[in-house]
C-alpha cells in the first residue's frame, strides 16, 4: 500500500475540515432560523380594513416555516395591539412593520377622530363661521336658532366642540412665510367646518340644520377657565326687549334690607278688681216735733 505524502495528508485534512465546517454552519443556521420563528408570527384572523385600530381579537400567532418568514414580520401580539392598519391586511397574512403605524394620523382622517365622537360637517359663511378664521384644532360653541310661530328661539346647544377640519384642510396652518393678504383671502373661502360630536349631539345637529333653523359657531378662547362651560338658557325676543328696557330705564337705587319693625309696647292686661260697697242700713224715720223753750229749740220724737 502506497504511503501518502505529507502534502497529500495535508490536502485530505483540509478537505475534511471544510466539509465539517460547512456541515456545522448549516446546522447552526437551521437552528437559528428555527428559533427565530419558534414562537410563531402574528397574522390576521380575518381581513382588516385600512385605518382600523387593531385589537387582540383580530390577530393570532401562527408557526411558519423559516423560508416563509417575511421581512419585518411581527412575532409578538402585544406589538400590534393598539396600532392602526395603514393598508388592507388579508386573512392569515403576516403583519409587518410596513403594514401598521402607531400614529393614528397615518391612518387618514378617521385616525384623528376621538374614539367616542363622530365627524359631522356644518355649512358656514363669513357670519356663521367666525369670518372664516377657524382652523383645525380650535374649539367652538354651537348656537342653534329655531323659528317658531311665537317667534325665533336661540340656544347654545353644544359647547367645547373640537374642530377637525375646515373645508378639506385637516392640518393647522403654520403661518410662516404666508402673506397676510393671502391668509385673509383663504379665510374668505371657508364654506364647511367639520367638528367632532357625540352620536347624540351629531343627531341633534343634523336636526338643527333642517329648514327653519340656522347654526352659528362661536370661537372659544385658547385657554378657557376650568372646562369653559357656562349655563345659557333659551333666548327669545322678549328676553332681548327686557335687556334693552333694563339698560335704557332709569337706574334704580339698590334695595337695602329694611330693619324689622319695632313691636308696639303693650302692657300686660290686668283685670279690674271689683270693690264691694259697704251695705248701708236704713234706719226707720222717726217723726219729731219742735218744742221751744225760751230761746232754745228741741226736736222731740212722737211715739
Amino acid at each position: 500500500m502506497a504511503k501518502l505524502s505529507s502534502k497529500g495528508l495535508m490536502g485530505i485534512a483540509t478537505v475534511l475540515s471544510l466539509v465539517v465546517a460547512g456541515l456545522v454552519y448549516n446546522y447552526l443556521n437551521d437552528v437559528q432560523q428555527t428559533a427565530k420563528v419558534e414562537g410563531g408570527v402574528v397574522v390576521a384572523k380575518a381581513d382588516i380594513a385600512p385605518n382600523t385600530r387593531i385589537t387582540a381579537e383580530m390577530v393570532e400567532l401562527v408557526k411558519v416555516d423559516s423560508n416563509s418568514l417575511q421581512a419585518g414580520a411581527k412575532t409578538d401580539i402585544a406589538s400590534v395591539v393598539g396600532v392602526y392598519a395603514k393598508q388592507p391586511i388579508g386573512a392569515q397574512a403576516q403583519i409587518t412593520d410596513q403594514m401598521i403605524s402607531g400614529d393614528p394620523r397615518n391612518a387618514g382622517f378617521a385616525g384623528i377622530i376621538p374614539q367616542d365622537k363622530r365627524a359631522i360637517s356644518i355649512p358656514v359663511d363669513d357670519v356663521t363661521g367666525v369670518a372664516g378664521l377657524l382652523k383645525p384644532g380650535d374649539y367652538v360653541d354651537i348656537i342653534v336658532t329655531v323659528d317658531q310661530e311665537s317667534g325665533p328661539l336661540a340656544t347654545m346647544s353644544m359647547q367645547n366642540v373640537l374642530v377637525l377640519a375646515t373645508n378639506k384642510n385637516v392640518e393647522q396652518a403654520s403661518g410662516q412665510g404666508e402673506d397676510k393678504g393671502a391668509a385673509v383671502k383663504n379665510a374668505e373661502k371657508l364654506s364647511t367646518v367639520t367638528v367632532a360630536l357625540t352620536p347624540n349631539d351629531a343627531t341633534s345637529l343634523a336636526l338643527a340644520q333642517v329648514k327653519g333653523s340656522s347654526v352659528r359657531l362661536a370661537l372659544r378662547p385658547f385657554t378657557p377657565l376650568g372646562d369653559g362651560s357656562v349655563q345659557v338658557g333659551v333666548k327669545d325676543m322678549s328676553s332681548l326687549v327686557a335687556g334693552v328696557y333694563t339698560l335704557t330705564s332709569a337706574p334704580q337705587t339698590p334695595k337695602h334690607s329694611e330693619p324689622a319693625p319695632k313691636e308696639e309696647y303693650k302692657p300686660e292686661y290686668i283685670p279690674p278688681v271689683k270693690v264691694e260697697q259697704p251695705v248701708q242700713v236704713q234706719t226707720p224715720k222717726v217723726r219729731t216735733v219742735a218744742v221751744i223753750k225760751g230761746t232754745a229749740s228741741q226736736d222731740v220724737p212722737i211715739e
